[in-house]
């Protein structure tokens, strides 16, 4: 038994995963309760970006699924709106914030102590031709 097909990483996902993982291979990729990096000066640290939408949707496979999941709202507007500004994805704030997943414990916590928790899916779209996306200035 045990899970074969899932890896974990300590590394810096926006500098590491386009040298860690092969284009279009990826089926999802979970970003739960990123450092929303409070200070109007470290937002440049915060991992959900346009440049790193781009980045991930080189990764998914047609149809391939980034879920971001946060308690802060300000994140999850700020996430939505740099995921909606990447073309290569339909994007969804999802009423049910669990998005059908087990709770992590971020999740159960939020819950015991009554604060919501959100979620943004972005599901990658279809390749138009061999595979290639068009590239963005970022």
């Amino acid at each position: 038994g045990g899970i074969e097909n899932a890896r974990l990483a300590l590394v810096d996902a926006r500098e590491c995963l386009p040298l860690l993982i092969e284009p279009g291979t990826l089926d999802c990729l979970y970003a739960f309760f990123p450092d929303p990096w409070w200070k109007k000066r470290h937002m440049k640290k915060r991992l959900v970006s346009n440049a790193f939408a781009f980045e991930v949707s080189n990764l998914l496979k047609d149809q391939g699924i980034l879920l971001i999941k946060t308690d802060v709202q300000g994140y999850a507007d700020w996430a939505e709106t740099e995921l909606r500004a990447e073309p290569n994805y339909d994007v969804n704030r999802l009423a049910d914030a669990s998005a059908g997943l087990p709770l992590t414990q971020r999740e159960r916590k939020c819950a015991l102590h009554g604060r919501p928790t959100w979620a943004i899916e972005a599901i990658r779209n279809t390749r138009v031709s061999n595979g290639v996306t068009a590239s963005h200035d970022h």
